[in-house]
């Protein structure tokens, strides 16, 4: 299926999700994340064009605290 882009001023937020990571993990471990696979590709679809190769996110903290993925829509003007 062809991939559509649409971009939009508000923020666009992935179906990825994260987690403390457990009491007892190791140090280097920061968070867990969890993808719904079927909810990621239809973002995909939603999100990029057929020209697009990756999709940019942002790990954005909110006024209460809360981080969240945000889709970094950002693109770079194509010069003369």
């Amino acid at each position: 299926m062809p991939r559509k882009s649409k971009t939009s001023s508000k923020k666009v937020y992935a179906p990825i999700y994260y987690k403390l990571p457990y009491y007892n993990a190791p140090d280097f471990i920061k968070a867990r994340l969890t993808i719904d696979i079927e909810k990621l590709q239809d973002f995909i679809d939603e999100h990029a064009s057929d020209k697009d190769k990756y999709l940019n996110f942002d790990l954005t903290q909110s006024n209460d605290g809360k981080f969240l993925i945000t889709l970094n829509d950002y693109k770079k003007k194509e010069s003369d």
